[in-house]
């Protein structure tokens, strides 16, 4: 039947999409001063006479039965051994306000200032919070600590806090026995913070993309050293006399999947990394972390040096930009050693940007206090050649990885592949509180710090080849 001009109408706003988002926006214009026009394009049937979409308990049955969902599927998880799971989004009227799972959050904090962050004025979570108020008529109980001042009163959309079963009761006893900070109003700060055990830190996306920024910027840092394809550059900051270092570096002939192997592969870089005594891991915190050990020798008069860090990395997929990070934790099973100086790393990481199928682009940046009575300007005089050194024997390395790993457990890359990890689980019981100064100063005394500047043994351990 063909329509005529009386037929056609005209809309304002046409909202395609009549999930939770769609059919808010398409009241909220409708609603307004301006009277407008609204169409509101939804998939889907009705859910009416659908009892499993009211009934808290019945919504899995909605998925297995694949009545009113569309089917998603996630892409191959590692942390959760590479199962495929369900990405679960309703296909009826309303979306998933239709589902009645009865959950309510509204999102991390992190994500809304990120969007802001990306050039999205007004979408930081500060700036959202008198809209999430406004929505939000909440219904306080005696037995849950609620902070009002980040709860609505006379919106639309009813909450209350409900308890958990008894099992989940015990689970979250445990999670505090074993020092974990629970807030019972996750709606305070809005976000799933990272959370600290001792000085033990689950690392979320944020965290490695904080590294990413300071990684590319060029804010704040000075040049000092620039040659071929390297640039060596340091900042000063509060945490320590020590400066922060970066090395940027271009690789034409190194994928970034054949660095992050190299840098990860511990049994390797025994064999090419000539400063190191001795490496190991002591346990792993999740998926994507551990704790271990590293020790290194120093040329004399210096004294050897070890460390004792949190690892963490993040991989976004074949070819794909990979970052690591690690900082010094205090593990029981490894105090401070004779003869050897334990040394502290604030920040230490590295990020690979692909640049073509076979190259890369690699920064490397740390700020370390190598602890003892080694003068400040010594390691900062040195780390402006010896990082660009270190960085050429990787380069030299990943160019005899392959063959060597063909040999060597060419399957066992546990940075890749999770349920490889072969050590024990964290345990809290292993880990001491941290103190920066206590790390330092009952380490091994010596006169490192009667070196005087320009001394002969400085200069010619730093001197360039």
């Amino acid at each position: 039947m063909a329509n005529t001009k009386d037929d056609i109408v005209i809309y304002d706003y046409i909202i395609i999409g009549g999930g939770t988002s769609g059919a808010v926006a398409a009241r909220r214009l409708a609603e307004g001063k301006d009277h407008y026009n609204v169409c509101l394009i939804e998939a889907g049937r009705s859910h009416e006479g659908i009892d499993n979409s009211r009934m808290p308990g019945g919504l899995p049955a909605l998925f297995q039965e694949n009545l009113i969902d569309w089917g998603y599927e996630m892409v191959p998880q590692k942390g959760c051994g590479n199962r495929v799971l369900a990405a679960s989004r309703g296909r009826v009227l309303g979306g998933c306000s239709a589902l009645n799972g009865t959950v309510f959050t509204r999102g991390a904090k992190a994500d809304y200032d990120r969007i802001a962050d990306m050039g999205n004025p007004g979408w930081s979570w500060n700036d959202m919070m008198p809209y999430f108020k406004a929505s939000e008529t909440f219904h306080p109980a005696e037995w849950h600590q609620a902070d009002l001042s980040a709860h609505g009163t006379d919106g639309p959309l009813h909450t209350e806090p409900q308890p958990l079963a008894p099992i989940s009761e015990k689970v979250l006893e445990s999670f505090i026995d074993q020092g974990f900070e629970y807030k019972p109003d996750m709606f305070i700060q809005g976000e799933y913070e990272v959370m600290k055990v001792g000085e033990i830190t689950l690392f979320e996306e944020k965290d490695f993309l904080d590294f990413k920024n300071e990684c590319i910027s060029d804010e704040g840092w000075t040049i000092c050293y620039e040659k071929s394809s390297s640039r060596v550059s340091t900042k000063k900051n509060s945490l320590s006399a020590f400066d922060v270092v970066r090395v940027q570096s271009d690789f034409s002939d190194i994928s970034a999947d054949l660095l992050y192997d190299v840098i990860h592969d511990g049994q390797y870089r025994s064999i090419w990394d000539t400063n190191m005594l001795e490496g190991y891991e002591l346990c792993a915190v999740l998926h994507n972390s551990d704790i271990g050990y590293y020790s290194m020798k120093s040329p004399a008069p210096f004294k050897n040096r070890d460390f004792v860090t949190q690892r963490a990395w993040f991989d976004y997929g074949r070819n794909q930009e990979k970052i690591i990070i690690n900082h010094s934790v205090n593990h029981l099973r490894e105090p401070p050693r004779k003869n050897f100086v334990r040394g502290i790393s604030y920040l230490t990481g590295y990020l690979i940007i692909p640049t073509g199928p076979s190259s890369c682009r690699f920064y490397y940046m740390t700020q370390s206090d190598p602890g003892g009575n080694l003068p400040a300007w010594v390691v900062n005089k040195a780390s402006k050649v010896l990082v660009p050194k270190i960085i050429k024997k990787l380069a030299k390395a990943c160019s005899k990885y392959d063959k060597w790993k063909a040999k060597n457990q060419p399957s066992y890359k546990p940075w890749l592949y999770p349920e490889q990890m072969n050590v024990e689980k964290f345990n809290q019981g292993d880990i001491g509180k941290f103190d920066a100064k206590e790390t330092l100063t009952t380490s091994a005394n010596n006169d490192e710090g009667a070196i005087q500047e320009n001394a002969v043994e400085v200069d010619n351990y730093v001197r360039e080849d």
